[in-house]
């Protein structure tokens, strides 16, 4: 089980907290550590400046959080103060020297528990099929993915995802491991998207599958996606523009476009998967329709000029 644990830094400059972050999550990668403000409604763990364990507010903060708390000194006095709150502590180094009873303490965990954790990670699934179909029938269930450091808790029912990193960094779908939880631990501690945006976002931003679609079926936009990165993100939207207004089979798109045939199938599946376009099987009435929508992007005048001779025809009774 991967365990989540909102984390606060107290009284560092903004070189050491992004010093401390950077080791702590390499050191505790099996965690998802969520960095949070000393005020957050749910808080897992807090590391303090040393020098600031004196001063009235953060002594009473210290007393009246319910969160466990280290220290880390920048300088050699802060050990001293430290020692005298009776805090474990810590000093900050280029290369930080995580002490086991200084991380249990941090973590509320015992090392036991951090080889479990640690294990666990190797029992997410990798099979994404089941994952994609749970999203597309609102399943009520909880479902945690993770990427690395990157983590999102989905709610199917909900229509959610909740992530703890920039939605433009959404790793393609065949990085993600995933499994079914219980919860989803303080989600107001994570950055929330609708969960139609993230499967979009996932299966578009892939690199190494395939994605099969029908060729003869005709496509049409229901709902824009939102491509969140850069990467691909014209592309996107020009093929959302092409089957906005009327139904497209891949073909018209492949002319229309100039885009490669896999790149148009993949933003296709990705839309679909999402709910973001309608499959419409090819009838006669479609087709003629098509051909009409083609004809009069081919000859905008042909229409006008056919409205008109059928206007002078009424007036001259022919």
């Amino acid at each position: 089980m991967m365990h989540t644990k909102n984390i606060c830094l107290l009284g560092f400059s903004k070189q050491a907290e992004l010093l401390i972050k950077n080791q702590l999550e390499q050191k505790c990668h099996e965690f998802d550590l969520i960095w949070v403000s000393a005020n957050a409604k749910a808080l897992d763990g807090i590391i303090i400046n040393a020098l600031f364990l004196d001063t009235p507010q953060i002594e009473k903060y210290v007393a009246t959080v319910n969160a466990p708390c280290v220290s880390i000194y920048t300088q050699p006095s802060g050990r001293d103060i430290a020692q005298k709150h009776h805090m474990l502590t810590l000093p900050l180094e280029d290369k930080l020297n995580f002490s086991n009873d200084w991380l249990n303490k941090l973590l509320s965990l015992n090392q036991t528990a951090l080889d479990t954790a640690h294990s666990d990670t190797a029992s997410l699934s990798k099979e994404y099929s089941t994952l994609i179909e749970s999203i597309k029938n609102r399943d009520a269930v909880y479902i945690q993915t993770s990427c690395d450091e990157k983590i999102a808790y989905l709610s199917p029912a909900e229509q959610s995802a909740y992530i703890n990193f920039a939605r433009s960094d959404i790793p393609g779908i065949e990085n993600w491991r995933w499994k079914k939880i219980e919860q989803i631990p303080h989600p107001e501690a994570m950055r929330r998207i609708n969960i139609d945006q993230w499967l979009f976002e996932t299966l578009w931003q892939s690199q190494t599958e395939t994605f099969s679609i029908d060729p003869a079926m005709f496509y049409k936009l229901i709902r824009w996606p939102q491509p969140f990165s850069q990467h691909r993100r014209s592309e996107a939207l020009r093929l959302a523009a092409q089957i906005k207004f009327h139904p497209v089979k891949i073909e018209d798109l492949v002319e229309k476009t100039r885009f490669a045939p896999e790149l148009i199938e993949q933003f296709l599946y990705a839309t679909n998967q999402a709910g973001q376009i309608e499959v419409i099987e090819p009838t006669e009435e479609t087709v003629l329709e098509n051909k009409r929508i083609d004809t009069l992007k081919s000859d905008p005048d042909r229409e006008t000029k056919k409205s008109f001779i059928g206007r002078l025809r009424s007036k001259l009774g022919l």
